[in-house]
């Protein structure tokens, strides 16, 4: 299932947002799971094997939402971020997309500020 937590606060321990990817019908029967803090989204894949790879906040660019007819129908939605090495982060058929979405711009938009305003004091 999908939960939001209170992403007003920025501590980079604290969970923001877990969730997983839904299958064709929206129900979560899948192996992936998401995890968002103010500073890493995590995706963790398989069933026996378990991977996990973590992506900096640091690392994306502005998000894009997608949602077909069909996950309109169902409830989910995707998330699409590049990333500054020309790579893309596929958050699929997670529930409450658009609000999800938010957050992420939220904290990639946060993130700029703070560290531009950084390089500016220079």
């Amino acid at each position: 299932m999908s939960e939001l937590y209170n992403y007003d606060v920025y501590d980079d321990t604290e969970l923001i947002w877990d969730g997983v990817k839904c299958n064709a019908l929206g129900l979560p029967w899948t192996f992936t799971a998401y995890e968002l803090t103010s500073e890493e989204l995590s995706i963790s894949t398989g069933a026996f094997d378990k991977e996990t790879e973590p992506f900096l906040i640091a690392s994306m660019k502005k998000p894009k939402h997608r949602q077909s007819f069909w996950q309109r129908i169902i409830g989910t939605g995707t998330i699409i971020i590049p990333t500054w090495d020309d790579d893309r982060i596929i958050i699929e058929n997670i529930k409450e997309s658009m609000e999800v979405y938010r957050i992420i711009l939220k904290l990639i938009n946060r993130w700029q500020k703070d560290h531009m305003m950084h390089i500016q004091d220079r």
